[in-house]
């Protein structure tokens, strides 16, 4: 029987055949060999991350950004395969804004006391994408989807900046393949494996007018939109620009330029985002279109 202080048949200084010194003795040796009970088995290979540019994907189903991202391997074990995981974040705080930007981002960041101090972050995008097998080094690129529906704070964000950069903070993980010793073997690529990057907003702006010609989104609950094709019909107005600009000018306000507006159903009129929801009628407000 165990007498006081004694763990699994052993003193207190004693666990699982060894003191403790000896198991971190031990652990050091088995990571510099390889893996336990294989000597001279081949580490994981540590991968190293570095985005390298962003640019509008101009043949995909939904407004994209790419990024390019260079990997590269230390280790002596080449990569098979990757699963990668990408989360991309926007860092406010590393950028200056001008008080004429500060306060069209009230609507994001609040207002008064205590919004001086930086704004948080934003999380923009989870990414999975499949890497083929490298030696040294290789470049994959990741893909974005962007979003003109101004319900979803990075759309805003991206909106209100004049021009500049966009910090971005990159975070990857997943499982990395390589062979040892003709076996295949799996590791987890880390949470710490990270990277920075600095995106031009004309790139946002890119996307955007390549797919959205000078138009823009407004989602509306279903009874205003109801509300608004009444008042288009009861007026006999022909394009929803007319309709926006009838209501601006009973308020006072000037029409400054052209406003498209879309519209789909299940639940929302006047849809944003990217691919749209529903199966409801949309209409296409341009240079030249007038809708019903």
């Amino acid at each position: 029987m165990s007498g006081p202080g004694s763990v699994a048949g052993g003193t207190a200084g004693q666990i699982a055949g060894g003191t403790a010194d000896e198991i971190g003795h031990r652990d050091a040796q088995r990571d510099a060999e390889g893996s336990p009970g294989l000597p001279g088995a081949a580490r994981p290979p540590v991968l190293r991350f570095a985005v390298e540019d962003a640019a509008a994907l101009e043949c995909a189903a939904v407004p994209t950004v790419r990024f390019t991202v260079r990997i590269d391997r230390v280790g002596t074990a080449p990569v098979q395969c990757l699963a990668l995981n990408t989360q991309i974040r926007i860092v406010p705080a590393r950028r200056a804004h001008d008080p004429a930007t500060r306060l069209r981002l009230a609507e994001l960041f609040g207002t008064g006391e205590g919004c001086d101090r930086p704004p948080p972050g934003l999380l923009w995008a989870r990414t999975s994408s499949q890497v083929a097998g490298f030696e040294h080094g290789t470049v994959t690129h990741v893909d974005v989807g962007c979003t003109y529906d101004f319900e979803v704070a990075v759309a805003k964000y991206f909106h209100v900046l004049p021009g500049g950069e966009v910090p971005l903070e990159f975070q990857f993980s997943g499982t990395v393949f390589y062979l040892d010793r003709g076996l295949l073997r799996a590791a987890r690529v880390p949470w710490d494996a990270e990277a920075t990057f600095r995106m031009p907003v004309r790139v946002w702006r890119e996307v955007m007018n390549h797919y959205f010609p000078r138009e823009a989104w407004l989602r509306l609950d279903q009874d205003a939109f109801d509300r608004l094709y009444a008042y288009r019909v009861r007026n006999t107005l022909g394009t929803w620009e007319q309709v926006v600009d009838s209501l601006l000018a009973a308020a006072g306000e000037a029409s400054r330029g052209r406003t498209s507006v879309r519209w789909g159903s299940a639940g929302t009129a006047c849809a944003g985002g990217t691919g749209g929801t529903g199966s409801g009628e949309r209409t296409r407000e341009g240079a030249g279109e007038e809708g019903d």
